[in-house]
């Protein structure tokens, strides 16, 4: 008897979905790479003119940019290295957690 949802996945399915995980989380470092290098920009031109800080924010846009495109660069490295060594000859028991790694469901709840 298995506990809980589990599904069983051919290893190359499990494969093709942890690289399209790692190309989605490549765009997304991306477009965070993007932002931050525009944020960082405009940051630096406003102490360049010796405009007041933006101290009525909780928090630094541009940290905050650079944190999403680090988390996102090392989601994409880990998927790619995942999928580089999964047997391909093999079926995988996945429960919810698995499927929400590979981007199959969005919550467990």
């Amino acid at each position: 008897m298995i506990e809980g949802l589990h599904l069983t996945v051919p290893g190359t399915e499990v494969q093709r979905l942890l690289l399209e995980r790692s190309a989605y989380h490549e765009q997304r470092a991306a477009d965070y790479r993007k932002t931050y290098e525009t944020l960082a920009a405009t940051m630096q031109d406003l102490e360049e003119q010796d405009m007041p800080k933006l101290s009525s924010l909780n928090s630094d846009p541009v940290k905050q940019a650079e944190s999403g495109m680090k988390r996102h660069t090392a989601k994409a490295k880990e998927n790619a290295f995942m999928a580089r060594f999964v047997d391909t000859s093999e079926r995988f028991l996945l429960g919810i957690n698995d499927l929400e790694r590979l981007g199959v469901v969005e919550s467990r709840y």
